[in-house]
């Protein structure tokens, strides 16, 4: 699925020491629904702040409202809680082909 993701405030962006980080850009994603409701792809875009990272998107809601926490990581993680390099609060909806 292809999505279209826009980083919001939230609770800021932070690193995995707590370190506040500057609010990345908007960015699409080629993504892959998985188990429990997570959504993960690959940043392809040489000109964005993510580009390269994997980043894994968790309902931030109980319900589905098209809110996320996304996590980055520098390699495909496994699980959710694999060291990460990036965290923050974004909203995605699906593009049409």
């Amino acid at each position: 699925m292809k999505l279209r993701v826009k980083p919001l405030y939230g609770w800021g962006w932070r690193g995995p020491d707590n370190t506040v980080l500057a609010m990345p850009a908007e960015f699409s994603l080629e993504a892959e629904e998985m188990p429990k409701g997570l959504i993960k792809g690959r940043v392809s875009d040489p000109n964005h702040s993510l580009d390269g990272l994997w980043v894994v998107l968790s309902h931030r809601h109980a319900y589905k409202d098209g809110i996320y926490d996304l996590r980055a990581y520098p390699k495909q993680p496994v699980s959710y809680v694999e060291p990460w390099e990036m965290a923050g609060c974004v909203l995605a909806w699906s593009l049409r082909p």
